[in-house]
């Protein structure tokens, strides 16, 4: 059985699925939009070294245009399509150059991570492409490994008719040192601006984050403030029933001096992905505002990057993003719009942007996610929040908690200090403490494997956490985690091959398996530690105390089982005859070999005068002791559940301080007000 359970843990882990959206068969449909891959990280500043060179700087619709990808470096992987403005070119590629179409044809990427130092493909331009959208351009994302994304853009070219068209030898253009790259789709034409003139709404940007007075009373808002003082973002919306809409009003307290973005999200179910979004985005000084949709990973765009919103516009005063527009309840038109008739789970995110696009939200700030699904058309107070749930990264902290805090933890103590117990009983001819160390030990491996294997679908393959200057440790959970694995499968297919008791071998295997063992138990201590600090697993600080003090208390109880037999040594000293402590000839416990795996010997400095005495008081003591030690063995697996049950109950409870206000809700209707139960 025990077997069977090993056999099936490495499986686990050998079983491992790849990365599904890495950089390692190209990219998705999913990224048509940003063309960026989902590793987890930012795009690179400053010079990259690749470059797009094309075949000609005049472009006529039908044409056929070349474009090269070249640099100083090879290049795993890239995804490349042409741009028009804030829109893709109408087209296809001809000669994708070995490589994989997208988008419809539009796109095209990397079919396999192998190094590359150029690539070629060929893009013939539709019917339609005339010079009132601006000068197009190829725009590409170059994954030079998977911490390493640049975006590269060519040089314009002029749209001409086809008479005029007159082929050029390529050029290419390349961002600058600190110039911005594009991520995504820009939303800020000529249109959008005078929209955004003629709008009657008249937009307050006070300088400052705080709660509005009318927050509960006319208006829903979902805040972060403090006890009513300093606040980062507030969300306030005010249903319009006349026209079927809900005025929406963010102010956002910017965290640096590049551009920010911040965004609401709309979700069913509370969970990242598959959410509607609107979003403002700073632009250079100007707010641009939009929608878009959580898929998975990737935030996307619809064709119509306004659809179901009117009367936008934005301003940015001291470091306070504001932005106001108006939103339709309802938009038949784009399915993922969603319908707000209905009610979701609030999301609030936040981040840097680059030319009117958005990079990923901060690892370190994760989105905050209202309590409950709240319904815009009604005044509700929404504070603060809780973060947005992972329940595979709490199932992957629950199981490594269980595994290496308490399987561990009493498979290795067991083996140990525990080997006597039930008096070297022989259940199936094998002793009792085996079997219980045995089981751990299966336990342990198999939780492993499970948890690695939870946390690899999570996080789609591996994934690198992003360093920051205060708490680089963090950075150290992959890699180390992947060593544990290792370790986890590597020591029980190490016992199966087991020597015999008296094979010279025997002593080599036995050292090498409690080394591998206890490395792999004091490195899965520390991992424990390291990933419940991790934002996303949402644990209460007290659960790494929790784990800082579980290691304190196995130190601790080492030292007290080892001090057991000296103990007793001093206080089972005995004597056998009358004349004994004058002749200094008795038997001196003190001297005796109370191995926690052997029988003591009797050694000392005299001889025991009554040998039989002296094996009966010696067979007491070590009865005492291993009494003692199955004693305290029974108490340490009850103090090791403790541990690990309070560890993932720290782990899965919500923070008490992240709750969503109660009272009442009113939904204005005509003018009106009625309450509805809160």
């Amino acid at each position: 059985m025990f077997g069977h359970m090993l056999v099936l843990a490495a499986l686990l882990c050998v079983w491992a699925p790849g990365p599904s959206r890495g950089y390692s068969t190209g990219g998705p449909e999913g990224a048509c939009s940003s063309l960026m891959p989902s590793h987890g990280v930012g795009l690179q500043r400053g010079s990259p070294p690749y470059t797009i060179t094309t075949s000609s700087t005049q472009i006529s619709a039908g044409a056929d245009v070349t474009a090269t990808i070249t640099g100083s470096k090879p290049f795993k992987g890239f995804f490349i399509r042409m741009k028009q403005g804030d829109t893709y070119v109408d087209g296809e590629f001809i000669d994708n150059g070995g490589n994989k179409d997208r988008c419809s044809k539009t796109g095209v990427t990397h079919r396999n991570p192998q190094l590359k130092s150029s690539v070629r493909v060929v893009f013939r331009l539709g019917p339609g492409l005339t010079a009132n959208g601006g000068n197009p351009t190829f725009t590409a994302a170059v994954v030079e490994q998977k911490s390493l994304i640049w975006r590269i853009t060519s040089s314009e070219m002029r749209v001409v008719a086809n008479s005029s068209m007159t082929p050029q030898p390529g050029t290419s253009v390349t961002p600058g040192p600190g110039q911005p790259t594009n991520q995504g789709n820009r939303n800020d034409d000529d249109e959008d601006d005078d929209d955004d003139k003629d709008s009657s709404i008249a937009l307050q940007n006070p300088g400052v984050v705080a709660i509005d007075s009318e927050c509960g009373k006319t208006k829903g808002c979902f805040h972060d403030c403090h006890g009513g003082g300093t606040c980062t973002f507030l969300v306030a919306w005010e249903y319009q029933p006349l026209n079927e809409s809900v005025l929406f009003n963010f102010l956002y307290q910017t965290t640096s001096s590049t551009d920010q973005w911040i965004a609401l999200g709309f979700s069913r179910d509370a969970l990242m992905g598959e959410d509607s979004v609107v979003e403002c985005v700073m632009d250079r000084g100007e707010v641009l505002v939009k929608t878009s949709y959580n898929t998975g990973k990737f935030n996307e765009y619809p064709d119509d990057k306004h659809a179901a919103m009117s009367d936008y516009k934005g301003s940015v005063n001291d470091g306070v993003l504001a932005c106001m527009f108006t939103r339709k309840l309802s938009y038949p038109r784009e399915p993922r719009v969603f319908d707000l008739h209905d009610s979701y789970y609030l999301m609030v995110a936040s981040g840097e942007a680059v030319s009117g696009n958005k990079f990923p939200h901060s690892y370190e700030k994760l989105p905050l996610v209202s309590a409950r699904k709240i319904s815009v058309k009604q005044v509700s107070m929404a504070s603060k929040g809780v973060g947005p749930l992972y329940p595979m990264v709490k199932t992957h902290g629950t199981a490594m908690t269980l595994a290496w805090m308490l399987f561990a933890s009493i498979g290795v103590f067991i083996s140990r200090h525990g080997r006597a117990m039930f008096n070297y009983s022989r259940p199936n001819s094998v002793l009792v403490w085996y079997h219980v160390h045995r089981f751990c030990m299966a336990m342990t491996a198999f939780l492993t494997c499970s948890g690695f294997v939870l946390i690899l679908v999570e996080s789609q393959g591996y994934s690198q956490i992003a360093h920051t200057s205060e708490k680089r440790y963090r950075a150290l959970h992959p890699p180390l985690g992947m060593l544990l694995v290792i370790l986890t499968v590597v020591n029980p297919l190490m016992a199966l091959f087991r020597p015999d008791k008296g094979s010279p071998s025997r002593s080599t295997f036995k050292w090498t398996h409690w080394a591998v063992g206890m490395f792999a138990w004091i490195l899965a201590i520390a991992l424990l530690a390291i990933g419940l600090d991790l934002p996303k697993s949402q644990a209460d600080l007290i659960s790494v105390y929790a784990v800082f003090a579980f290691a304190g208390y196995q130190l601790v109880m080492e030292i007290l089982v080892r001090s057991i037999p000296y103990c007793l040594g001093s206080i089972l000293t005995f004597c056998f005859d009358s004349a004994c402590a004058r002749n200094k000839n008795g038997f001196d416990l003190h001297m005796a070999n109370f191995s926690t795996n052997e029988v003591p010997s009797v050694t000392g400095s005299g001889i025991a005068p009554d040998k039989e005495a002296a094996a009966r008081h010696t067979e007491a003591a070590k009865r005492r002791e291993n009494t003692i030690k199955s004693s305290i063995l029974v108490l340490h697996m009850l103090i090791s559940a403790c541990f690990a049950v309070g560890v993932v109950y720290f782990l899965l409870r919500k923070p008490v301080e992240y709750i969503t206000s109660g009272g009442s809700q009113h939904e204005a209707t005509s003018g009106k007000e009625f309450t509805v139960a809160g």
